[in-house]
């Protein structure tokens, strides 16, 4: 959560040289919960630096590519990536995000 708002906090005015204040209020929310999911990605994949670039990517490349990058809702995307945060914060932990919870131990 402190890396994403300091990314947040990073963007928020160029945000908001493109875009009314809500829709950069919401980006700031997007780009917060989407840092969880990097860590939770980097985490449980071996601290692989290339699986958290490829979501960056990802989200990067479907935002230019969509018919109109401009109608991007983050209100709407962001409320999808907290539930996603979320579930990934309640199955594997808040303090590592690397441990899943309900595993049965291997004996």
């Amino acid at each position: 959560m402190i890396i994403g708002t300091v990314w947040a906090a990073w963007h928020f005015l160029p945000y908001l040289q493109l875009h009314e204040p809500s829709w950069a209020l919401g980006q700031c929310a997007f780009t917060i919960v989407a840092r969880v999911i990097i860590v939770w990605l980097h985490n449980n994949t071996g601290n692989s630096v290339f699986a958290a670039v490829l979501f960056h990517a990802t989200m990067n490349v479907t935002y230019s590519v969509s018919t109109d990058g401009w109608s991007h809702n983050p209100a709407v995307t962001s409320l999808v990536m907290l539930i996603v945060a979320t579930a990934a914060i309640v199955m594997w932990g808040p303090k590592t995000l690397s441990h899943y919870r309900f595993s049965r131990a291997v004996r």
